[in-house]
């Protein structure tokens, strides 16, 4: 959950952003992506590889939060 700001920069409650996660087979490696940050990894199992990229996700948006773009990111995208 995301605390969020309205228009005029005063919080106005809290808000949910959904995420399209992307996991296929290459030959033999788990490919994960997440289509709107852009994130991706691979790797030997399933489990390892959505984790992996759950926690990717956890830093970018960690990330955006720091260098205060995450409203920014996501209106645009």
């Amino acid at each position: 959950m995301l605390s969020m700001k309205s228009p005029n920069g005063k919080p106005s409650g809290f808000g949910y952003i959904l995420l399209t996660l992307r996991v296929g087979k290459e030959d033999s490696q788990w490919t994960a992506e997440c289509e709107e940050l852009g994130t991706a990894t691979y790797g030997d199992t399933l489990n390892g590889t959505v984790g992996e990229l759950r926690e990717l996700i956890s830093l970018h948006l960690s990330g955006l939060e720091e260098v205060g773009e995450r409203e920014r990111f996501f209106r645009e995208h």
